[in-house]
């Protein structure tokens, strides 16, 4: 019996090692035709210790920054948004250090130095001032140093769907344990990642409301390999983070829109039951009327018809935010949004 056990733990041990070589041949070949079709799109700019990779595009006009959220697509989910903007105004979106095309440096991932490495760029490009800031999710964090050390830069913000620095601290508070899973290790990513097993898992993943043939399906897959470093550094370190810019509670008076997702098919997929979704959307927009009092001058739109990539699934309301608060700036009256306006003045 002993015998038998030894030889079926030997074939096991033997299979697993021939499934880890062939997961590894297969990443490693799959990386290599990725990187021969799917060239970077931008430039690379030197911000010190390394380098980001940035799109710009458009001339003219204030300039519009464009700041993505935790993941692993990089600038990509602004596509929508950036083509259409960068019909009025000049537009940079780009990969923060370590993911897509961006070079990871050495400096920690904190809020401090994302804001601090993003006005290095800023500053190498040498666009026209004030800057117009758009941010999805994080950089509703992330955005926070940047605009109180170089308010004087900032001529108005945008979060879309943006992340408050309190938001696990009130699901503590408020809603039950099976709501405030622990983020995947970055141990099980890198190895989902060096081993295939997360390319064979996403090969079918669509981003929201795009088809399969848009380039970001066709990137962001694919070229998961080059964002990993920087995606594991931010899932690590994103709580620390929240709790970096938890006294950053007032910014100044320059304009602010709050773009909020409240459709509640962004919940579907939880398995959550009917009270508990309703729960936890109610507290989400409270969270987002909070971030109402970074300025004095804010004003809420509701985004009915999105989940959490509003840029993607309503990206006429980020486009429309956009061109309100460049038209405030040129002196021009704004156009109709699509979406719930509420104005709020914050004295």
């Amino acid at each position: 019996m002993t015998k038998w056990l030894k030889i079926i733990g030997l074939v096991i041990a033997i299979l697993f090692t021939l499934l880890l070589v062939l997961g590894f041949s297969y990443e490693q070949i799959s990386r290599s035709l990725a990187e021969r079709v799917h060239q970077q799109p931008g430039e690379l700019i030197d911000v010190g210790s390394h380098k980001l990779h940035i799109v710009k595009k458009g001339t003219g006009g204030p300039t519009v920054i464009f700041e993505s959220g935790l993941g692993y697509s990089g600038h990509l989910p602004w596509f929508k948004v950036q083509e259409e903007v960068a019909k009025f105004a000049t537009t940079v979106s780009y990969d923060r250090a370590g993911l897509l095309w961006s070079e990871r440096g050495e400096n920690p991932k904190t809020a401090s130095t994302v804001a601090a490495e993003l006005n290095e760029l800023l500053t190498n490009l040498g666009l026209e001032k004030p800057y117009i800031l758009v941010g999805h999710s994080l950089a509703g964090v992330t955005l926070r140093p940047y605009v109180l050390n170089h308010i004087k830069d900032v001529g108005g913000m945008i979060l879309v769907d943006g992340s408050h620095p309190d938001m696990k601290k009130h699901m503590s508070a408020r809603l039950k344990e099976e709501l405030l899973s622990s983020p995947p290790s970055p141990l099980l990513i890198q190895a989902a990642v060096h081993f295939g097993l997360a390319r064979l898992m996403l090969a079918d993943n669509l981003q929201p409301s795009t088809e399969k043939g848009d380039n970001i399906n066709q990137i962001v897959t694919t070229m998961l390999h080059k964002s990993l470093t920087g995606f594991v550094d931010e899932i690590a370190s994103a709580e620390q983070m929240m709790a970096e810019v938890s006294d950053m509670r007032f910014l100044g008076d320059f304009p602010l829109t709050v773009i909020t997702a409240i459709s509640p098919a962004r919940l579907d997929n939880t398995g959550f039951d009917d009270d508990l979704k309703k729960e936890l959307l109610d507290l989400w927009l409270r969270l987002q009327k909070d971030l109402l009092t970074l300025s004095s001058n804010s004003t809420h739109v509701l985004a009915p018809g999105s989940g959490h990539f509003i840029q993607l699934e309503q990206p006429e309301l980020v486009v429309e935010a956009i061109r309100e608060m460049v038209s405030k700036k040129s002196g021009v009256i704004g156009s109709k949004r699509s979406g719930t306006q509420l104005k709020t003045e914050l004295k």
